[in-house]
């Protein structure tokens, strides 16, 4: 589990990343296969609000996973509520992809799961209060009349979390 972010003192873009990787050994449960264990105190999935925004959660099960998220925040001016508030919305661009089975190079399988969206981020004082998100990512099936692709939609709201 690896986050960070860069963002110069005054600047009005942030750059945030964060990677997590996973092994699970032994018996696993299906329905703990592809989430992913932590500090936090709800279960972080590969998909879903805060794993691959676009599939739906639980969309993508293995022992072995890789998550990969980016993004790119813009930190507009804030406003004042009164003398004692102060709002702001910040807008976000995000590429996330995923990795299921087999981490290795020539493993079968698409190499990553990516999606792409954006959304908004209330901020309250400095801290995140409510984030808003819609995420598109595209799924692959092959069957015996060739290779098919649609487009996954999802939409998403949290609180008090920023990534």
């Amino acid at each position: 589990d690896v986050r960070g972010f860069i963002s110069p003192p005054g600047a009005k873009v942030v750059l945030a990343g964060a990677a997590f990787l996973q092994r699970q050994f032994g018996r696993v449960p299906f329905y703990e296969l592809g989430v992913m264990l932590g500090p936090e105190a709800k279960p972080r999935h590969l998909t879903g609000a805060y794993g691959v925004r676009g599939l739906a959660r639980g969309r993508l099960r293995d022992r072995d996973s890789l998550l990969l998220r980016g993004e790119l925040r813009l930190r507009p001016p804030g406003f004042a509520l009164g003398k004692l508030l102060r709002l702001r919305l910040e807008p976000i661009f995000f590429v996330d992809a995923t990795r299921v089975g087999t981490l290795g190079v020539a493993s079968p399988g698409p190499a990553l799961h990516p999606s792409l969206g954006g959304g908004l981020r209330f901020i309250v004082e400095e801290q995140t209060l409510f984030r808003l998100d819609v995420g598109v990512a595209p799924e692959f099936q092959i069957d015996d009349s060739g290779l098919h692709s649609r487009w996954n939609f999802g939409l998403y709201g949290t609180l008090y979390q920023s990534f």
